[in-house]
């Protein structure tokens, strides 16, 4: 067979029952944003003033983790009450993280 001719009767029943359908389903799951992949391993740390060192070093042996790869672990520091502003400060610069949830 060759190519529809563009006054072709079954030219417009071919592209209404093949191709709109299938541009219509596949627009609607395009339109729908993405779903982040969620994080294999959380953390959890509980933190009162704990001195900036501490918090340093424990970020520091996370991320040293063997086979974690960005993305796959999630550091979730929950803050109770700290008012020290050392600590304060470094919450707030790992806030910025993606991989780090502060939860106050």
């Amino acid at each position: 067979p060759g190519p529809l001719l563009a006054g072709d009767p079954y030219e417009a029943a071919y592209l209404d029952s093949v191709h709109v359908p299938l541009m219509r389903s596949s627009s609607s799951r395009i339109s729908r944003p993405p779903t982040p992949p969620r994080p294999l391993l959380s953390w959890l740390m509980p933190v009162k003033n704990t001195p900036a060192e501490w918090l340093a070093e424990a970020l520091a042996s996370i991320r040293g983790q063997q086979g974690m790869a960005p993305g796959s672990w999630e550091l979730v520091v929950v803050d109770d009450g700290s008012d020290d502003a050392v600590t304060l400060d470094l919450l707030a610069t790992w806030a910025s993280d993606p991989q780090v949830r502060v939860v106050r």
